[in-house]
């Protein structure tokens, strides 16, 4: 059972949009100095990232 909640509260943040406009804003910065638009993201992130876009 509490894996499942477990699950759930991960399913909940990463569909929560609330964290997007930071990451968009921090991978545009990286963009605009020429470097790796995700090289400071974490693996949570990147993932983070990707299901919003």
């Amino acid at each position: 059972m509490e894996d499942k909640k477990g699950f759930h509260k991960v399913v909940s943040l990463m569909l929560d949009t609330t964290y997007y406009d930071a990451l968009e804003y921090r991978s545009e910065h990286h963009q605009r100095k020429n470097e790796d638009i995700f090289s400071d993201f974490t693996y949570k992130e990147m993932m983070y990232y990707y299901i919003h876009q």
